[in-house]
């Protein structure tokens, strides 16, 4: 159950990234699968296609966003900023004094903004 929801997750994280790529149809059915939970019975109804269909989409626009991620890499640059942020973070926290206090604001803000 856990690896189904780490899989949904990560999907929802590359659609987030890069589902502008997809058609509109693509974009939709993904969407409702890994954002809003639908099942593929109720994302076919919706389309008014079969579920097959659905599925077929829905795993072909996946790998898209797989290997739109494996040439751009934005994704895993991302995640590796916010280590290095995190990890400049601790090793301030462990020094005194107003400058290292300053640098924690500032790099927490920095992080925040990234967020968003």
């Amino acid at each position: 159950m856990r690896d189904l929801m780490e899989k949904k997750v990560e999907a929802s994280l590359l659609l987030s990234y890069y589902g502008a790529l997809l058609t509109d149809t693509q974009q939709q059915m993904s969407t409702l699968y890994y954002d809003e939970d639908y099942s593929l019975s109720e994302i076919a109804a919706q389309f008014h296609v079969s579920r097959q269909s659905v599925h077929d989409t829905v795993a072909r626009s996946l790998q898209q966003l797989e290997q739109t991620e494996e040439k751009l890499g934005f994704i895993s640059r991302d995640a590796l900023r916010e280590r290095r942020l995190a990890a400049g973070i601790r090793e301030l926290s462990a020094m005194d004094g107003a400058p290292a206090r300053r640098a924690i604001e500032v790099l927490s803000a920095l992080g925040q903004e990234e967020e968003q």
